[in-house]
């Protein structure tokens, strides 16, 4: 596929699982997700925000499209998609090495270059993470068969980031055409404050419109984050629109849910033509 088709073909798929069950969709997501966060929340509130998910998804890609990528190939790609500095990538490069997600070693070939490997750690994560974006939507979209045929964990991982790989390529990540897509995600704890929301709405949905969702406390627990930085997202998304808030109440406007179902269903979409195409691509092959 060309980047006009996967374009087109992540639309199509979008538009299929937005007329599906998304909520259901999206109450898996978050709880898959909360799995994998709650292990390691002070790490994963950071790695989540948005641009450093996506220096993260990009090493990932990297690597399974050339296990020999130098490291500075990726920074220099990241550096142009305007996801990070060079000196922020180069400190975030270091916390994945120090913290044992990725091994760097000097090019043989060229002692200049180094290049880099995910660990046993890094594609542990990277499988729940998938898992937390793929399955949820399963049933959802066509060609489900061909999904279906990967069962093997070590089949999962390099399938899926071969695949991403040509969504990067394609350049039709969430936040391209419309930044206030990323407005919540680029903030610590990535999108799972507002799915912590939208959740707790959902799973509350007896109570009355206008009363708070969780407490900031709870919310602030649960993602590891500070009960200001709860704070500052409710008041930020008062101004932007998708909140009400009197005192210590807090409504969800109806273009929170739009937002919050667009962002997923980009989210899902983008993961499902991820793997379909590593698939494609390993069929090719053979």
């Amino acid at each position: 596929m060309n980047k006009n088709d996967v374009m087109s073909y992540v639309d199509d798929v979008r538009c299929k699982i937005v007329s599906g069950d998304i909520n259901k969709a999206i109450l898996m997501h978050f709880d898959l997700m909360m799995t994998t966060y709650q292990q390691k929340p002070l790490f994963y509130k950071h790695i989540l925000k948005h641009d450093r998910f996506m220096v993260a998804v990009t090493l990932l890609s990297f690597s399974f499209k050339n296990p020999k990528m130098p490291l500075s190939r990726v920074k220099e790609f990241c550096r142009d998609r305007d996801y990070m500095s060079g000196n922020s990538l180069d400190s975030l490069f270091s916390l994945f090495e120090i913290t044992g997600f990725m091994d760097v070693i000097a090019d043989e070939e060229d002692g200049r270059q180094r290049l880099y490997k995910p660990t046993a750690a890094a594609l542990s994560t990277a499988k729940n993470l998938i898992n937390a974006y793929t399955k949820p939507s399963e049933g959802m979209i066509p060609n489900e068969d061909r999904l279906n045929r990967v069962t093997l964990p070590h089949d999962l991982v390099p399938h899926y980031y071969k695949g991403f790989a040509k969504v990067l390529d394609a350049n039709i990540m969430l936040g391209q055409q419309r930044t206030d897509e990323i407005w919540i995600m680029n903030k610590d704890g990535g999108h799972l404050p507002m799915l912590a929301l939208y959740v707790d709405n959902l799973r509350n949905s007896c109570s009355k419109a206008d009363q708070k969702v969780s407490t900031y406390s709870d919310l602030s627990s649960r993602l590891g984050v500070s009960h200001t930085h709860i704070i500052r997202i409710i008041k930020e998304g008062e101004s932007r629109g998708y909140f009400k808030c009197n005192k210590h109440q807090v409504q969800l406007q109806p273009e929170f849910t739009e937002l919050v179902h667009r962002v997923m269903a980009s989210h899902f979409a983008i993961a499902r033509v991820s793997l379909e195409l590593g698939i494609a691509c390993s069929d090719s092959s053979t």
